[in-house]
């Protein structure tokens, strides 16, 4: 008798630490089907989130191929700081802003890199760098990097457009601080 109340309070404990209360079977299998349901959800909706980025790529006329090493390439020279690596994907001539709303007309790689400190602020750079790739934005105009950080696009190579380059197309620090 004393075995059997030990472990009937053994199964109660049990199933205490798994959140049911006494239970019966088909209640546990309901719990089961609802656990999976959720599971199944939450699998759905990532699918449908890159189904998603998916169809905005598309509507910049981009392939996620293309836009998935060009961003992760981004957010490197980003956390590295690198300029020279950031300047190699710029799309020159490009304008742009200082935090102090001051436009600087950078012709090429070399005054890109020369402006780089002047343009780059903490709070552009944590912006940079946090942004998710699946929750990257894109229109007709292009994809953008937090709230408009960064813009990048296709350039097109060739007529009738038959090969792109991805380049950085717009960059604003002023959005992060």
């Amino acid at each position: 008798m004393k075995l059997r109340v030990l472990g009937y309070a053994l199964l109660v404990t049990l199933f205490g630490m798994l959140d049911y209360s006494y239970v019966s079977g088909s209640q546990l299998w309901e719990r089961k089907v609802k656990e999976d349901r959720k599971i199944q959800e939450v699998i759905q909706s990532k699918h449908k989130e890159q189904e998603s980025l998916r169809e905005r790529l598309k509507v910049a006329g981009l392939k996620e191929e293309d836009v998935k090493p060009f961003f992760e390439a981004i957010q490197k020279a980003v956390e590295q700081s690198d300029a020279v690596a950031l300047s190699k994907i710029v799309k020159y001539p490009i304008t742009l802003k200082t935090p102090k709303g001051q436009s600087i007309k950078v012709p090429d790689s070399k005054e890109f890199v020369a402006n780089y400190p002047r343009f780059i602020t903490p709070n552009w750079r944590k912006a940079v760098l946090e942004q998710k790739y699946k929750e990257l934005f894109a229109n007709w105009q292009g994809v953008m990097i937090g709230r408009g950080e960064i813009w990048f696009s296709s350039i097109c190579m060739s007529e009738p457009c038959s090969k792109y380059e991805l380049k950085i197309t717009g960059i604003n620090p002023w959005f992060a601080d």
